[in-house]
């Protein structure tokens, strides 16, 4: 369509060919456990893993996993009304800086102000990187 950037021409080339080799090694993992009698077993961890996701600590992370993706779809597709949701930066600064604040508890307390602030400015680091680089030398515009 009148684009002259062959990486913009097909950006999603790289990332199937990664989820195509993943499937593949995945099946193969698959493959070898059922050979080696990985089966009989597998229907009571299913039973025993959905279960322990109703309980602390896991739940609390399943329902914050949830929440955000949640927001992100939200902003995404642009369902809340006179919400552009174009900010990637400040979109993805919230998203991660609540992923970290949720699952990286040291001494399973909330962290101090220091180490908030340094989250959440790595946070900001890293998505005006990511924005930095898909907007400059890829040339990939973000949503």
């Amino acid at each position: 369509g009148g684009v002259d950037n062959p990486w913009y021409a097909s950006p999603a080339a790289f990332p199937l060919l990664l989820g195509c080799l993943f499937i593949l090694c995945g099946f193969g993992v698959f493959a070898k456990g059922v050979r080696e009698g990985g089966l009989v077993g597998l229907a009571g961890a299913l039973h025993r893993a959905v279960k322990s996701l109703v309980r602390q600590p896991a739940r609390q992370g399943l329902i914050v996993v949830l929440l955000l993706i949640g927001y992100y779809v939200i902003v995404r597709y642009h369902w809340i009304k006179g919400y552009g949701g174009g900010n990637y930066i400040a979109s993805s600064t919230v998203f991660l800086s609540a992923f970290a604040l949720t699952f990286h508890r040291p001494s399973g307390r909330f962290p101090k102000i220091s180490l908030l602030i340094a989250i959440v400015i790595g946070a900001f680091l890293i998505s005006w990187g990511v924005a930095a680089l898909f907007s400059g030398p890829l040339r990939v515009p973000l949503p």
